[in-house]
């Protein structure tokens, strides 16, 4: 979970977005209409920051011409709106050199938190920082209601829709929408009609208050005359709640005096009815209903946000392949059996949901869950097929649909799309075409985040389009293009204005009606086109501000159990009703009620996929360990002024450790230690292209699969080490004492890592397999290690024992328990034998024994009789290893020996491991034909 830090900064937030104005200063709309005493040029003009010797001031840039679109800040007089005056006045006290150390302070929580981005058209997939722009957007109290009734009334609209399009279609009867941009969209599931299933029987009935449109977003942009229009509905995943979340915390955190003069509407509470729906919409499944948020995984763009709403809604995030269908539902599958799910929060588009009734070819889906969902045994949210509703089809006949069918007219209006089917509508488009987007009819308005699209995949040029309109008009769609309005943006200059693109978010709150979000997610782009303001395009985020002058908005979070609170239509808390006598506080559930029936161990057991990823982040992290602390003690002795015969023999023996770790090549670690070849390779074993070089890319990608399982201060360290470890080595370049320092840097921040599994991990499954990666690697390292130095002996056991002990951290301790000379006996007992030494192959070996006792069927695991009867076997060698008997070698082949044989047991483990708890494939066995004989 994301641990104590994500309470403080939302708390943070909600002390800051409440915090009334000061000296008695009236609510956010109370301003002085006043002209603001500063050289303003007429609306349009670029507003700037002029900064000499820390003075502010706001001037005119002579320079730049009148830009076309609605001004947000600026008025038609050239005066700063009302109520954008207090952030003005805020700004001026922060010049450029205050503001460099808070930005730079955004960026490192955007960092530590993981907000980032892949953006379109990129063909590496390369995950990029999130580009926030600290001057809000600000949205005033009757600005707000409007916004908040036209998207309430158009989510009814829209969910209407939803039903009948997947229902009786009385839609099409009336002839308010063409059959044709139904039936012909690739977007209409035919699966997820609410039909009578093919054996006969009837489709359960949807409950009257279960919304198919769970979650929704719009788009919004504003035109020339002031008015908002919403540009996009977004109805298949609507992205951005995370990023929203995030933005406003950011900015409380690094700028609060923005918020001086301001009383700000908390988002947080919106959290909280996501919440409270996801609970209802799996009513009639227990007091506690199973969640889960369906994900494509890390690859996907907006990653961040799928871990953000697991961890802040307390759901479990799985993948396709963590779910699987049966007869009766839809579970999830973990090491300690199946877990039924009622709910589904869906972040993977409809059509990749089921392999085997939609797209065959997904990798993100779950076989069979369209007809679990037909069956009533899994609900979804958004129902499956909602993506229907954005295409520019259907988007072009709302209004009319709004009007003709549902008997109402749109109070916030779309942006004007043409349909070619309608002749006056084809004229306009053929009379003037570089005026509209092209679009086909069955495509959507914009592409989102979870489609893998970008505008351009989807517009269609003008000759294409008028082309397609001269046979097939009924087919193409045009979207005027829109003037968009101009919002105040932070550069090096100051401020200057951008163009936006408005995005708000909307919920279904469990009464029958639709909750508003009062903020949201403003996006800027520097061309001007509203197409390329995509989450995922490139485009700089800014956060939403919702003035307020209702108290009730800046109370204490809507609460879930009981209070005396309720849930007001647009998702306010009031703590009286409307009648205005206090409401009673229905009676508290009794805690232990919460864990009844519920079994623990299994409602904590991990998936397979899960188990596997931790499991492989503690081999990581003990893999770049090991290989920084083989090569720097290489370059210790290699860096000493003349290579006496002790370094030899250190090197040489290093040498051969470094070639079974795959360090350098074996070629090299036989060359002899002064040479070029042993030096080069030596310098070059963690460079780029050199497989350590991979393992920090693994590292990062492993931990990205799981992140929503990691603490949040682990998740820092983990990143810090896979995205530093190769700049820090990069800076190194091939120099000996820069790589020295680089080595160090990574073994200290492996054990931060270290220290921090230890200290924050609870001790469940996921630490325990953790734990078994970081014992089992270990292990490996120590037979390594000790077998490597074994090489010099008989002959030189001086020099063997010394760079065991110095290998395995071990040197101190030897030296503070035996005050003798080094002797076989007592440096190979404190490394092989000694349960409490956590460098030695004992602690390895008892580690994983004590682990693998505790997982589930370990009985059928044959390593956990092995290193019982190792660690007796290696004790009687040990006692044997006298060098003043005349038996020595011999006894000491015996402890390689079983080195060896420890290796090999460890990698058999890990063959174990992977078929008993990851892939879950029983053990391969050669089949013998008994000898017959007449």
């Amino acid at each position: 979970m994301m641990g104590d830090s994500a309470q403080t900064d939302a708390e943070e937030v909600d002390a800051l977005e409440a915090d009334p104005a000061p000296d008695g200063m009236p609510a956010a709309l109370a301003f002085d209409d006043g002209p603001l005493q500063a050289p303003l040029r007429p609306e349009g003009s670029r507003l700037s920051h002029d900064m000499p010797a820390g003075t502010r001031r706001l001037q005119a840039d002579q320079a730049t011409p009148r830009i076309p679109g609605f001004d947000e800040m600026v008025d038609g007089q050239g005066q700063v709106r009302p109520y954008w005056r207090p952030l003005i006045g805020n700004l001026s006290g922060l010049d450029r050199a205050a503001m460099a150390p808070r930005l730079e302070r955004i960026r490192q929580q955007f960092d530590d938190n993981g907000v980032a981005y892949t953006a379109y058209g990129d063909p590496r997939s390369m995950v990029r920082p999130w580009a926030f722009d600290p001057i809000p957007m600000i949205l005033q109290p009757a600005e707000w209601r409007q916004l908040r009734d036209g998207l309430r009334q158009r989510a009814r609209l829209l969910d209407t829709l939803l039903r009948d399009l997947y229902g009786a279609q009385t839609v099409l009867q009336s002839g308010a929408l063409p059959p044709s941009l139904v039936y012909g969209s690739r977007e209409f599931l035919r699966p997820a009609h609410k039909r009578p299933a093919a054996d006969g029987s009837a489709a359960p009935p949807e409950g009257a208050g279960t919304p198919m449109l769970s979650v929704y977003a719009a788009d919004l942009v504003r035109d020339n005359d002031g008015r908002w229009r919403v540009l996009a509905d977004r109805t298949e995943v609507a992205s951005g709640i995370g990023y929203a979340l995030e933005n406003r915390r950011a900015l409380a955190r690094s700028l609060p005096e923005l918020f001086s003069g301001y009383a700000v509407a908390r988002i947080s509470p919106f959290l909280a009815v996501l919440e409270l729906r996801l609970r209802q919409g799996a009513a009639g499944t227990g007091p506690a209903p199973r969640t889960v948020l369906l994900t494509p995984g890390p690859g996907h763009r907006a990653y961040f946000e799928h871990v953000f709403l697991a961890r802040e809604l307390g759901v479990r995030l799985a993948e396709g392949a963590d779910l699987t269908v049966r007869a009766d539902g839809v579970f999830l599958k973990t090491l300690r059996g199946l877990l039924r799910v009622d709910l589904i929060l869906r972040r993977v588009v409809s059509l990749m949901c089921d392999p085997l009734e939609l797209r065959a070819d997904s990798r993100f889906g779950v076989v069979g869950l369209a007809g679990a969902v037909r069956r009533g045994q899994v609900a979804v949210a958004n129902d499956l097929g909602s993506g229907l509703l954005e295409t520019s089809g259907l988007f072009a006949h709302l209004p009319r649909i709004a009007k003709e069918w549902w008997g109402e007219s749109l109070s916030l209006p779309s942006a004007e799309m043409l349909w070619g089917g309608r002749p006056d509508d084809l004229e306009e488009m053929l009379a003037e075409p570089g005026a509209f987007e092209f679009r086909q009819a069955i495509d959507p308005v914009l592409p989102s985040a979870e489609d893998g699209e970008h505008a351009s995949d989807i517009q269609l040029s003008d000759p294409d389009a008028l082309a397609h309109m001269a046979v097939r008009p009924a087919q193409i769609t045009g979207l005027r293009r829109p003037e968009l309005s101009q919002a105040p943006c932070w550069n090096e200059n100051g401020l200057s204005p951008q163009p936006v693109v408005l995005r708000m978010f909307v919920l279904a709150d469990g009464t029958g009606d639709y909750a508003v979000m009062p903020g949201g997610l403003a996006r800027m782009s520097e061309n001007g086109a509203a197409f390329r303001t995509s989450l995922h395009g490139g485009g700089v985020a800014k956060d939403v501000w919702v003035l307020t002058d209702d108290v009730r908005s800046v109370q204490p979070p809507i609460p879930l159990r009981g209070d005396g609170m309720t849930v007001l239509p647009g998702g306010q808390a009031a703590t009286e009703p409307a009648g205005g006598r206090a409401a009673e506080a229905p009676p508290r559930r009794r805690r232990r009620g919460a864990l009844a029936g519920v079994n623990a161990e299994l409602e904590s057991a991990l998936p397979s996929r899960v188990a596997e990823n931790l499991y492989w982040i503690g081999r990581y992290t003990e893999r770049l360990d090991y290989g920084a602390r083989l090569v720097r003690a290489a370059l210790w002795r290699m860096t000493v002024s003349e290579l006496g015969p002790r370094e030899m023999l250190d090197l040489g023996a290093l040498g051969r450790a470094m070639a079974r770790g795959f360090l350098i090549s074996p070629e090299a670690a036989g060359a002899p230690p002064y040479s070029s070849q042993f030096a080069q390779a030596v310098t070059a074993a963690l460079g780029p292209g050199s497989s350590y070089r991979e393992t920090f890319g693994s590292l990062t990608g492993t931990a990205n699969a799981v992140w929503d399982r990691l603490p949040r201060d682990l998740w820092v360290i983990v990143q810090d080490l896979g995205q530093q470890g190769p700049q820090l080595l990069d800076r190194a370049g091939n120099h000996p004492d820069d790589l020295i320092g680089a080595c160090d840097r990574l073994v200290r921040m492996s054990a931060a890592f270290s220290g921090l599994v230890s200290e924050i991990m609870t001790r469940g499954e996921g630490w325990r397999f953790m734990e078994l990666g970081r014992r089992l690697e270990r292990g490996l390292q120590v037979v390594s290690k000790v077998d490597a130095s074994l090489g010099l002996a008989p002959g030189h056991w001086e020099a063997a024992l010394a760079l065991a002990l110095d290998l395995c951290e071990s040197t101190i301790t030897h030296r503070s328990r035996y005050h003798t000379a080094l002797e076989p006996q007592t440096v190979l007992h404190l490394l092989l034998v000694d349960a409490g030494n956590p460098r030695g192959l004992a602690f390895q070996l008892q580690g994983l024994r004590t682990h693998l006792g505790q997982l589930p069927n370990s009985e059928a695991l044959a390593f956990l009789s092995a290193p019982r009867s190792l660690e007796a076997d290696l004790r009687k060698a040990v006692l044997r290893l006298d060098r003043r008997q005349e038996d020595i070698a011999a006894a000491l082949d015996v402890v390689r020996d079983l080195l060896s044989y420890a290796d090999q047991r460890l990698a058999d483990l890990n063959g174990e491991m992977s078929r008993s708890y990851f892939s879950l494939i029983p053990e391969t066995r050669r089949l013998g034909f008994a000898r017959w004989t007449a």
